[in-house]
This record gives C-alpha cells, sequence and structure tokens, in this order.
C-alpha cells in the first residue's frame, strides 16, 4: 500500500509504502461486561472464572476471515460446550455464561469459524469457565 500526500498547490510532496502480508485467520474472545461493554484490552486466557457475580458474557471477534462489518456474512459458527454441539448459537457472537447456584465446577468452550465461500478460513478455540459459588477471589 503506498499512500501520497500533498499541499492543495501541489508545491511539498510526501509518501509511504507498507507490505501487508497474508496472515492465518484466528480468533480471540473477550469479556463483554454489561457495563462497560467489550474489555477490549485483555482477551480470555485459558480460563475464565465466575465467581458471585453468577453471570459473564464473552464476545467472539475472528481476525483474518472476508466477513462485512455488521453481520456473519459467509461465516459458519460451531459452538461446542463440554464436547456437545449448540446449534441454537451458530448465529451469535457472543455467548452468555451462569454459573449454577451453589456449586462449583468448569464448563468448556469451543468455536470453531469456517468461511462458506473460501474454505482455506478456518479458526478454532476455546477455553474454560471455572464457577463457584464462593467469593471470586479463591481461584
Amino acid at each position: 500500500i503506498t499512500v501520497t500526500v500533498s499541499t492543495r498547490d501541489g508545491s511539498k510532496r510526501a509518501s509511504a509504502t507498507t507490505i501487508v502480508e497474508y496472515g492465518q485467520a484466528s480468533l480471540s474472545f473477550y469479556i463483554d461486561d454489561p457495563l462497560y461493554g467489550p474489555l477490549w484490552n485483555k482477551t480470555v486466557g485459558e480460563n475464565i472464572y465466575i465467581g458471585q457475580e453468577k453471570e459473564m458474557s464473552v464476545l467472539m471477534v475472528p481476525f483474518g476471515f472476508n466477513k462485512p462489518t455488521n453481520d456473519l456474512g459467509n461465516l459458519l459458527l460451531t459452538w461446542m460446550i463440554n464436547g456437545h454441539d449448540r446449534p441454537e448459537l451458530e448465529t451469535n457472537e457472543s455467548v452468555t455464561l451462569r454459573a449454577p447456584e451453589n456449586s462449583e465446577g468448569s464448563s468448556n468452550i469451543e468455536l470453531t469459524i469456517k468461511n462458506k465461500k473460501d474454505i482455506l478460513q478456518t479458526a478454532s478455540a476455546g477455553f474454560s469457565a471455572k464457577f463457584s459459588s464462593k467469593n471470586s477471589n479463591n481461584k
């Protein structure tokens, strides 16, 4: 990509060039806070903890896919929770996780994204949601 900038009268001119290379499609998850919205400053790692909040929304963000900015376009989403396919979530860019009352445990959440028109665009990622009725500081 080359960009050239000049003054209105054309007396001064500058240009710069950069090369944008193809990258592997990838997928990241972010906490979608009900008050602040997506927390873009930190991706969800291998584990998230749901403590006294009892509920947490996680937003998926695909990178390196050809898609419109306002919908999923040609992307096919396959959400898996504890190894079970969840077809009712195939149009959801986020998932809300709720901790059961008075119990502790974890759930494994996985997502695979495929572009229906470009079969080389695919990515998978996942995380474990650990929940507890105890204080969330006891991880």
